[in-house]
């Protein structure tokens, strides 16, 4: 059963890099195995609907009434941690962990947890222990390629988003990712042909946003200005989006355009936009 993501990322032309929000993969694609019964059998149902605080309420019962208890600790940690209570995220996974090592889901589930706290050296150990427990599940190799990407490891995410997409090619975040990686390090060619196949899997404004990047650096202003569009039909606010076209327009000599673009961006709380509009916007 998948779950949806609120990952989130800004680049720049000069500087690109990603931040993290509080909650950069909200669930896992990971299920339970086997069969669940009772209150823990409606608490994953509550978990993966993203009723977060019930979902902790019902695993809470099923660990009093010790029913499915490792699993129960599992889901109400994860929970935890996407709720912001790291302490005691932490605390239920660690239990988990010691009730049953051999549930290989929970090293992925303790890199989640140190991913969503920003301790992204942790998150990648916790990862790759996964990884070695089950080796053929492409979304720990993306998760671990998130936390690389985090940690400015970006050679290292090309390398493990390149294994998720052996493992499964038709994940358009894999690509949008490993597009993003090969973005920051100059591969710009590698970059526009991994977007590429990203939106024509899933058209997103991160993924037109990254690849009008690629195509500004190339010198391709056209098509850039083309992405740009593309990003901000599907997201008008972007002021980012708004601020890098306006440099573009700028570039090929449209500069009342470009101002335009300048000013929205810096209503929109884009700071850098108040330098471009001192230089350029007289």
């Amino acid at each position: 059963m998948p779950e949806p993501q609120t990952l989130q990322s800004n680049s720049s032309i000069n500087n690109i890099y990603m931040k993290k929000i509080v909650c950069l993969l909200l669930f896992t694609t990971l299920c339970v195995e086997g069969k669940s019964q009772g209150d823990f059998d409606n608490a994953v149902k509550k978990y993966y609907g993203g009723e977060l605080n019930t979902a902790i309420d019902l695993l809470t019962k099923c660990i009093d009434n010790k029913e499915n208890v490792p699993q129960a600790y599992m889901f109400r940690g994860a929970a935890r941690a996407f709720l912001g209570n790291f302490d005691g995220a932490f605390k239920d996974l660690q239990t988990s962990l010691q009730l049953d090592s051999a549930n290989d889901k929970i090293y992925y589930y303790m890199g989640k947890a140190y991913l969503l706290n920003q301790q992204y050296d942790l998150a990648a150990d916790y990862f790759k222990k996964s990884i070695q427990e089950k080796s053929n599940d492409p979304d720990r190799y993306d998760a671990l390629a998130t936390a690389e990407i985090f940690s400015e490891n970006y050679k290292s995410a090309i390398e493990s988003e390149t294994r998720a997409i052996q493992l499964d090619s038709m994940q358009s975040i894999f690509l949008q990712n490993r597009g993003f990686a090969e973005l920051k390090l100059g591969y710009f060619e590698k970059a526009v042909r991994d977007l590429s196949r990203s939106l024509s899997l899933d058209k997103s404004y991160k993924g037109y946003f990254d690849r009008a990047l690629a195509y500004s650096q190339m010198k391709m202003y056209t098509v850039a200005i083309e992405d740009f569009n593309a990003s901000l039909s599907i997201k008008p606010d972007n002021a980012e989006a708004l601020y890098y076209r306006g440099l573009v327009l700028e570039y090929m000599g449209k500069t009342s355009e470009g101002c335009r673009d300048f000013s929205r961006s810096l209503e929109l709380g884009f700071t850098d936009a108040a330098k471009s509009i001192k230089v350029y916007c007289k």
